[in-house]
Formats: C-alpha cells, structure tokens, sequence
C-alpha cells in the first residue's frame, strides 16, 4: 500500500470516529431529552389525578348541599291531597 493509501485510510477512519461520536452525542442528548419528556409526563399525571380527586369532592359536596336543599324544600312545600 502506498501513502496515499494509508492517508485515505486514515481520514476514513477519522471521518467514521467523528461521526460515532456525533452518533453518541446525539444519542445522549435524546435520551436526556427523553427522561425530561417522561418527567414531565409523570408529573402532568399527579396533577391530574389530584385535580379528579378535588372534582370528586366537589362532586360530593354538590350532592350533599343539594339534598338538603331538596330536603329543605320538601319541608317548606304543603302536603298534597
């Protein structure tokens, strides 16, 4: 093989070592990238799971001051004959 050859050679493998670390950087910044996606998503879903909670609540206090106004009014309205 001559010199050229071997410089050929050389920057071919240069060129493949430059773009494998590219490769990896990217890589890296993806699955950081990721991880901050899925974080986000983790706590999106405890957000949405305590505002269901509140809701419920409200949900059941509606329900509860609503029978007593129903129950309210029931008292308050004359028997029918």
């Amino acid at each position: 093989m001559t010199t050229e050859d071997w410089s050929e050679i050389h920057e071919i493998v240069s060129n493949n070592a430059r773009i494998m670390e590219a490769l990896a950087n990217k890589a890296a910044e993806i699955a950081k990238e990721r991880e901050r996606i899925s974080q986000f998503i983790a706590q999106s879903q405890e957000v949405i799971a305590q505002q269901q909670a509140e809701f419920r609540g409200l949900q059941t206090e509606n329900r509860r001051i609503l029978d007593i106004l129903l129950n309210e009014r029931q008292k308050d309205e004359p028997p029918e004959n």
